[in-house]
């Protein structure tokens, strides 16, 4: 067949039903797909894809503010 010879998909990734049924039984939701050689980046943007940027690019670009890691002050007594 096409797959994985031809762009036969509509943007997921394209697997056979034995090969998805090995993924879905062997991984776990935040494990990182990395997926290569397509000929084109992705389109940034389209609400998926925010996990393709670097964290520092996603922070700039969000409305969420400078992040800090340092201890927050305890009031005093």
């Amino acid at each position: 067949g096409s797959q994985g010879y031809a762009n036969v998909s509509h943007g997921c990734i394209g697997l056979s039903t034995d090969n998805a049924y090995w993924l879905f039984q062997n991984s776990r939701v935040g494990d990182v797909v990395d997926v290569r050689n397509t000929g084109r980046p992705q389109d940034l943007g389209n609400g998926i894809t925010e996990w393709n940027v670097s964290w520092k690019n996603w922070l700039d670009n969000s409305k969420t503010g400078p992040v800090t890691t340092d201890p927050i002050e305890q009031p005093s007594a």
